[in-house]
């Protein structure tokens, strides 16, 4: 026996979103509600699984359930954005994406006569492609530290040529 009212999980779930809306406010959650909600609800269905109507009430336990869920989902966010430093390179791995092939062929015309074809061949690669380091490493027969030092360089100098006046 769930309750004495024998709800589904399902009608269970629709009586508790006001109380996911309410802790989502309480714990001032104001972007990537979805995100949240959505682990406010597998956390309500696991405790749902593991219920014991003998014990109480299952709102009371879905009250706590809820409440931890969410500040379990807080702790992972904020670890992540402690974590991910957008740096240059995903900006302009993003610029390049974002803006189609005829960014891309104007960004190869760009490198032509500022990089050697390899040199070229590794931002392609990296940047258009979407080949990781180790990927890229391989290809050219050479080690993933010495790749990332090659590429770094080659950034540098890359920014110091745009920038001349």
């Amino acid at each position: 026996m769930r309750s004495e009212y024998e709800m589904t999980f399902e009608a269970m779930l629709e009586k508790l979103e006001p109380m996911i809306s309410a802790h989502m406010r309480k714990l001032h959650i104001y972007k990537e509600h979805e995100q949240f909600r959505q682990s406010a609800r597998v956390a309500i269905w696991h405790a749902w699984q593991r219920f014991d109507a003998e014990k109480g009430d299952f709102e009371p336990y879905a009250f706590q359930t809820i409440r931890g869920a969410l500040l379990d989902e807080l702790k992972m966010s904020a670890r992540y954005e402690e974590r991910f430093v957008p740096t240059e390179d995903d900006a302009l791995h993003e610029q390049i994406q974002g803006e189609g092939c005829q960014r891309t062929r104007d960004f190869v015309e760009f490198l032509a006569p500022h990089t050697t074809p390899e040199e070229c061949m590794i931002l392609h690669a990296y940047y258009i492609e979407g080949y990781d380091h180790t990927e890229i490493a391989a290809m050219l027969g050479m080690s993933r530290a010495a790749l990332q030092k090659k590429k770094s360089r080659l950034l540098l100098r890359l920014r110091k040529e745009m920038n001349r006046p």
